[in-house]
This record gives C-alpha cells, sequence and structure tokens, in this order.
C-alpha cells in the first residue's frame, strides 16, 4: 500500500450554486493514505485488491463534497472567499476521507467560471462604479480648485 502524496484535479461542472447559477469549478487536492494504523487497515480493506483505484475513488469523493458545497454558497461567496471554500470541502469531506483510510492534506480552488458571465458581469459592474465615482472625485475637485 502506497503512502506517497497524491496530487488530484477535482473538476466540476455545471455546479449550481445557491442562487441557481451553474459554475464550473477546478481544485487541486493533495491527499494521501494516513500514517496511523486503523486508517491503513481501511484503505488495505478498500483498496489492497486494486490500489490504483485510490485516485479514482477518492477524486470522485471529493468532486461530490465540492458539488455540494457550491450548492450552498453564492457566487459571490465562491469568488471572494476561496480560502473557506476549500475550507468546507475540506471538512466536508473528512468523514468520508477517513472511512477509506485517506487524509486530504490540502484542497486548494484553483478556477471559478460560469458559462453566462455572471462572474464577468458582477466585475463590469464594479469597475463602472469605481470609474463613475473617480470622474464625480475629479469633478468635484475641480469645481473646488475653481
Amino acid at each position: 500500500m502506497d503512502l506517497n502524496l497524491l496530487t488530484l484535479v477535482v473538476d466540476v461542472k455545471d455546479a449550481y450554486n445557491r442562487d441557481g447559477v451553474p459554475v464550473d469549478v477546478e481544485a487541486i487536492a493533495n491527499v494521501k493514505v494516513k500514517g496511523e494504523d486503523i486508517a491503513i487497515a481501511n484503505a488495505v480493506e478498500r483498496f489492497l485488491a486494486n490500489p490504483n483505484q485510490i485516485s479514482d475513488t477518492t477524486q470522485k469523493t471529493l468532486e461530490g463534497h465540492l458539488r455540494s458545497i457550491v450548492g450552498t454558497m453564492t457566487i459571490e461567496e465562491l469568488n471572494s472567499d476561496r480560502k473557506a471554500f476549500a475550507l468546507k470541502v475540506t471538512e466536508e469531506s473528512e468523514v468520508d476521507l477517513q472511512k477509506m483510510g485517506m487524509t486530504a492534506d490540502s484542497i486548494v480552488i484553483k478556477k471559478i467560471e460560469d458559462k453566462h458571465e455572471y462572474l464577468l458581469s458582477l466585475g463590469k459592474r464594479r469597475t463602472a462604479e469605481v470609474k463613475r465615482d473617480a470622474e464625480i472625485g475629479e469633478a468635484e475637485a475641480k469645481s473646488e480648485a475653481k
């Protein structure tokens, strides 16, 4: 039974967030068989016959939990606090991973996208607000200078 670290790409397409916006999320997970006797026993029980299943089973488990967490958050929460998003995925998947003898050393959200350009629209709106405020501020400064 290999106890080395596995790096998995966890890719979820069209996961609907709390507001019903379908998003694509790509994360990188570093997982391994936990080095404790009970964890090794769990991993041996599940994967000894086919150790190649470790990465596939772990990846599918993390994909399911990633999709589940996406459904509890708004698009703004997903995009603005990726660290909290990744932490929720790690915490949610912990019990299932332990049953398999696995642990997630880290999960990092690499990319969040949506086909309907919801995120892009949010960025455009915020950019327009900043430009408008800058123009107002410049006009007020010129007015005060006169």
